[in-house]
């Protein structure tokens, strides 16, 4: 089987390229855009690397792939500029997926979505309700966008709704909400919290537990599916806490002003431990390697 990652450096590529999910080998095409060189270093399996845009690949390249994990992707939902997002989440992975539809043999397109595809619900959602699909920010809406592409379009895909990743990596940027508090907490700067957020539930994915979601549904020959993936609800309040335990003088600054990107929602993932896979991230213990990461660091 030979595969192709597309954004294959990033926070979630960058674990993948060093499991044996790549022991056989694989292709990774990144454009470096994120300078996250880090992530070609030390690695245990040999890879190919194509340095370009995955837009830019060609049918003769593509044609070899019996697999295409697209995580390439403008992630930084609340200060992404909606034109980037366009270009590159929308735009762009619409014609790259056309692009492999006129081939003879289209690969099995995996396409990590967002659990943020739902925005705000009052009850547990799940991947089969089209009236829990409303999103709040130009990155959730270029996700769903492409979720109904593949599914009027493409003959072989599995959708992978993911929770807010963490977990420590090679690749790993600290824009989302655990890993941005664990860099605050360690550089002594105050967390700044809406006050009613500190109670609200969102989804989270350790990033072992997305490697193994994507190995396990590959190896399930699963296809034309869609998942909730997410390693558990956590609130605001819960990651704070763990940080405390481990750095107890953190400030956290209540604001009465909403900040961006931030509701309250709780994800079922039932139909996807159905098929028999076992998840085993933790959030305590990915919180407390990322703040063990960062220990040596003091602000002067």
């Amino acid at each position: 089987m030979k595969i192709l990652v597309t954004g294959g450096l990033g926070h979630i590529g960058s674990y993948i390229i060093r499991t044996p999910f790549a022991s056989s080998g694989i292709c990774v095409v990144d454009d470096l855009s994120t300078n996250r060189y880090c992530s070609l270093m030390n690695l245990p399996y040999p890879i190919d690397f194509i340095n370009d845009g995955f837009e830019s690949l060609d049918e003769e390249l593509l044609k070899q792939f019996d697999v295409v994990l697209h995580l390439a992707a403008v992630t930084d939902a609340a200060r992404g500029d909606s034109e980037i997002i366009e270009k590159i989440n929308v735009v762009h992975t619409r014609d790259f997926i056309k692009k492999l539809l006129s081939l003879e043999r289209p690969p099995l397109f995996i396409f990590p979505s967002s659990t943020s595809v739902y925005g705000t619900a009052s009850d547990i959602v799940q991947e089969d309700d089209e009236n829990a699909l409303k999103p709040q920010s130009h990155y959730a809406s270029s996700k769903l966008t492409i979720e109904n592409f593949l599914k009027e379009n493409y003959p072989r895909y599995l959708i992978l709704r993911f929770g807010t990743i963490f977990g420590v990596t090679p690749g790993m940027r600290f824009h989302t909400a655990i890993n941005h508090f664990c860099w605050a907490s360690s550089m002594k700067k105050p967390l700044e919290v809406w006050e009613q957020n500190y109670n609200y539930y969102r989804p989270y994915l350790d990033v072992g537990d997305a490697e193994r979601t994507i190995s396990h549904l590959i190896h399930k020959g699963i296809e034309n599916e869609t998942y909730n993936v997410l390693s558990g609800n956590y609130k605001c309040g819960d990651i704070i806490e763990i940080i405390r335990k481990k750095i107890p003088d953190i400030e956290v600054n209540m604001v009465k002003t909403p900040l961006l990107n931030q509701f309250s929602y709780l994800v079922d993932h039932m139909k996807l431990l159905n098929t028999g896979i076992r998840l085993n991230g933790n959030i305590s213990r990915g919180i407390n390697e990322t703040l063990e990461m960062l220990k040596c660091v003091k602000k002067s």
